[in-house]
């Protein structure tokens, strides 16, 4: 998990602590820890949620599918 705040949320830790998940932080400064998943999101940012305004959930899965395809 990520310590910044794209991807920060109380109701995942709570739900993580719920469910016995031990979450694991990358060290904060250090995106070389995960260059995988940085580089996803970066692409993902930039590729598709900086393009895109979404109205409901279903109109985002369904662009997120049709830019998954592509």
């Amino acid at each position: 998990m990520d310590n910044f705040t794209e991807f920060t949320s109380k109701a995942l830790a709570e739900w993580a602590l719920r469910g016995g998940v031990k979450l694991d932080y990358t060290r904060a400064g250090k995106p070389t820890d995960n260059g995988l998943i940085e580089s996803f999101n970066c692409r993902l940012r930039d590729g598709f949620l900086n393009v895109n305004e979404f109205t409901t959930m279903q109109d985002a899965r369904d662009k997120l599918k049709a830019w998954q395809h592509d």
